[in-house]
């Protein structure tokens, strides 16, 4: 599914073509849709128009057909031959990243080493890029290194994740203090860009409120049975309780990279971006109240180039910890 001179993927917004893919893969076999139809479908799932849907098609229509993916009808029609789903094609840019990952340590977290070069290998031809050189990873911690207990632990933990499962395990303080957990719900695994290292948020049902541990300090890891989806749900929903109601919003001056550094901090965390001038950012940063600490300090670290305006709080927190490194001082 390539046109002639550059993918539909670079061509063409993502998500349009995205969404093409599947619709054309809830078709049955043979199954035909009107190019009115498939424009119509297109627009519901990105739940927006595009100037450029029309000429989506059409392109479709005139570079697809010649790969045997689609057949064209009149110019009016597009019919599904394959009985498989129809895979979404990657760019070069993709392709780069991908090759860019597998040569990471974080690789061996997913796939087994054979898995590993077998990929490498296909993708041999495509050109290399080292992101290192790319990004500044100033304040950043040392790149982690995996040992076979670590991959295991973090294969257990995003099983559990993934088939909503109760887990038992060990977990090490600060203080180096080992603690039994048992029977908690994990539920997302998160990555910390500055720390360099990956955090397992869990659901305490005995005390009804959530928290995190460093997987770095986890072990003796028990899965457990697997929870209803009705529970699962249950959490979930007492989760969004527990977070802020009012998200921190600043704006970010870049000065020194801030913008780059700032986002690189709290990758980990859900967050909305505004450009607001050329060389300033506002960001919505939502958390859990047992985050705010944490966050706080991270935004401290930059200095004048971050200015806190809400929530009220936070800002009070700040205007605190300032005082006090002055009288310090």
């Amino acid at each position: 599914m390539a046109l002639t001179e550059t993918e539909l993927m670079n061509q063409y917004h993502n998500r349009h073509l995205t969404a093409f893919i599947i619709v054309l893969n809830s078709l049955k076999a043979n199954e035909s849709i009107s190019c009115y139809g498939m424009i119509d479908r297109i627009k519901k799932i990105v739940t927006e128009d595009s100037p450029y849907s029309d000429e989506m098609i059409n392109s479709l229509i005139e570079e697809a057909c010649k790969n045997n993916i689609l057949v064209e009808e009149r110019k009016k029609y597009f019919r599904k031959i394959p009985e498989e789903s129809i895979l979404l094609p990657m760019t070069l840019q993709e392709k780069i990243y991908l090759k860019n990952i597998l040569k990471s340590p974080y690789a061996l977290l997913f796939l087994d080493l054979p898995v590993i070069q077998e990929i490498l290998q296909k993708l041999s031809d495509v050109p290399e890029m080292d992101f290192s050189r790319m990004i500044d990873f100033t304040g950043v911690s040392k790149e982690l290194e995996f040992d076979e207990a670590y991959i295991k632990n973090f294969r257990l933990l995003m099983q559990a994740v993934q088939e909503h499962r109760k887990i038992n395990f060990v977990n090490v303080d600060a203080q180096g203090n080992e603690i039994l957990n048992k029977e908690r719900i994990p539920f997302k695994i998160e990555y910390s860009v500055i720390m360099r290292c990956f955090w397992l948020s869990l659901w305490n049902q005995t005390g009804k409120r959530p928290f995190k541990a460093n997987i770095s300090r986890i072990s003796d890891i028990q899965l457990l049975d697997k929870i209803s989806d009705e529970e699962y749900q249950t959490v979930m929903n007492m989760m969004e309780q527990k977070k802020e109601l009012h998200p921190i919003v600043m704006i970010i001056t870049d000065r020194n990279s801030a913008i780059e550094r700032i986002n690189l901090m709290f990758s980990m965390y859900h967050k909305k971006t505004e450009r607001i001038a050329d060389d300033k950012i506002k960001i919505s940063l939502s958390y859990y109240n047992f985050d705010e600490n944490e966050i706080i300090d991270g935004i401290m670290s930059f200095g004048t180039a971050v200015q806190v305006l809400a929530p009220e709080r936070v800002v009070e927190k700040i205007k605190e910890k300032l005082t006090a490194e002055i009288i310090v001082q």
